[in-house]
């Protein structure tokens, strides 16, 4: 442990000793290994150690290891609120996000825009073509969405064949060039599966 560790443990120490009692640092702690590089999240909880007489002695830390729970944490929240196939943000997702934005723009001056799309003539590439293709075309299709708003924005995949576009702090003649420009792409767009 180096002189920076040292001082980041001497808190939850030094509290866990003039308090007498066991003090967590919840998932908040992080280790580097210097062998590999590598970091770790870590739970660390200090608890006093007691003389027979019940006086406190000293105290015991504990490193738990949690880099594993905290990725599948961070993976089970990115399922929630993501369709599976696109990888966009999904409709509850998409929800929550508007929700926020109605707010802020009762509460400000804000404006947001709100887009919605469905894709015309999807149900012919499924049945002549089949779902993989189909799902294909979703996909490709999430591509082109993404590429033409801008990083503040969100694009959903609401189900089937319907996407919507929130274009946060968005002025209205702004929102109509995005829109424009997203048709654009998609009435240009040819769709190739299997020649």
């Amino acid at each position: 442990v180096d002189e920076t560790d040292k001082e980041s443990l001497g808190d939850p120490v030094q509290k866990c000793l003039n308090e007498k009692k066991r003090v967590s640092l919840g998932r908040r702690a992080s280790l580097l290994s210097k062998q590999s590089d590598k970091e770790f999240s870590i739970e660390l909880t200090a608890s006093p150690i007691r003389s027979s007489e019940g006086s406190v002695a000293g105290c015991v830390i504990i490193f738990h290891v949690v880099t594993e729970i905290r990725g599948l944490t961070r993976q089970m929240s990115y399922q929630a609120s993501h369709d599976a196939l696109t990888g966009l943000v999904n409709r509850a997702e998409f929800e929550r996000r508007l929700e926020t934005a109605l707010k802020s723009a009762r509460s400000s001056d804000a404006g947001h825009v709100v887009c919605y799309l469905d894709l015309d003539r999807f149900k012919a590439v499924n049945d002549s073509s089949g779902h993989l293709a189909g799902d294909n075309l979703l996909r490709e299709i999430a591509g082109l969405l993404k590429e033409k708003v801008r990083d503040s924005d969100t694009v959903a995949r609401l189900g089937g064949d319907e996407f919507a576009l929130l274009l946060a702090g968005c002025p209205l003649d702004k929102g109509r060039q995005i829109a424009d420009d997203v048709c654009q792409s998609i009435s240009s767009y040819r769709f190739v599966w299997h020649d």
